[in-house]
């Protein structure tokens, strides 16, 4: 890799620009700045330009991680030049953006940046469902909490992505691995009701809690709590089959099982450096740059969760 585009320059757009210097010391890398500001680096072979300049590079690949209100103007214009695209998550903060992208990108690569599926431990509890250990699952609850102010340690909440609306915020948009990695492990996903709520303590414009029930294909219900106020980072998915029940703790990274016998640990791995989940997305990314397959987290598959969070808006809409 000999040049590579990023586009945004916030937390995940400088962890990055971190990686790909680590996987790719040789190449040079250019920053196109999202707000416009001037950005500083340490690094000489690290240099900034705007979007048409990036472009007109062609380079070996773009991320575009600025906020998802952008992904769309920041995303179309190299995949319209070819140029593979890892685009963060969500797709877009609106279903006619993301469907846009998913009709251009017909003949060019693009990644979606959903990296909880490259957890470990996300690859463990998915072949125990493969090999139904537990048995028919009956229900699924997945839990996800953390508190806003202390989210970006760097940047004051009421200024950042998550709690404004006019880049995308609030925990629907911003929390929606959730939406992702049920999708992976149960198949698609209907949205059956949902209540939202705007904290008047942290005084955003956007839903900082969100109670929802989705339901399989199979007819499984689906519990799914998120939000932006709790002050004890949470992160969990339980599933209860009906001969052993499942809680895969993302926070204290481990996996239980517990059934008729007690409770078995099968995965635990407290001092696992998550940057490890970012370095193999990006590595697959490339890889699948490099022999021509298709997309791990594709292009469809995001736009899915997007059309989901656009009908749970319109439940809670609906709900007041």
């Amino acid at each position: 890799m000999r040049r590579i585009v990023i586009v945004g320059y916030g937390n995940i757009g400088h962890r990055h620009l971190v990686n790909c210097r680590s996987l790719f010391p040789e190449a040079d890398i250019y920053v196109v700045s999202s707000s416009g500001r001037e950005l500083e680096f340490t690094d000489a072979a690290v240099f900034q330009i705007n979007l048409s300049e990036a472009v007109k590079l062609h380079p070996d690949f773009a991320i575009v991680a600025s906020p998802s209100s952008f992904h769309h103007q920041h995303s179309m214009p190299f995949i319209e030049a070819g140029v593979p695209v890892l685009l963060e998550k969500p797709v877009s903060d609106c279903i006619e953006h993301a469907e846009d992208l998913l009709q251009q990108a017909q003949n060019t690569l693009v990644s979606v940046g959903y990296c909880l599926r490259y957890l470990p431990a996300f690859s463990v509890v998915n072949r125990i469902l493969t090999e139904m250990k537990l048995g028919r699952v009956l229900h699924i609850y997945a839990h996800v909490g953390q508190y806003l102010p202390d989210w970006r340690k760097f940047t004051e909440y009421q200024h950042s992505v998550t709690a404004s609306a006019a880049l995308g915020g609030g925990v629907l948009l911003e929390l929606s691995h959730e939406f992702d990695y049920l999708h992976t492990l149960f198949g698609e996903l209907h949205a059956v009701s949902c209540t939202t709520k705007i904290v008047p303590e942290l005084s955003t414009e956007v839903e900082l809690q969100a109670d929802m029930l989705l339901r399989t294909a199979d007819g499984v219900s689906c519990f799914v709590h998120m939000d932006a106020v709790q002050k004890t980072d949470q992160r969990f998915c339980c599933v209860v089959g009906s001969d052993a029940s499942l809680r895969w703790d993302l926070k204290k990274n481990t996996v239980i099982i517990s059934g008729p016998e007690g409770e078995t640990l099968i995965y635990s791995d407290s001092s696992y450096d998550r940057n490890i989940m970012y370095l193999n997305m990006l590595n697959d990314f490339v890889h699948r740059i490099q022999t021509k397959k298709p997309a791990a987290v594709s292009l469809a598959a995001a736009v899915e969760v997007v059309k989901l969070i656009e009908r749970l808006k319109q439940l809670a809409k609906e709900a007041i």
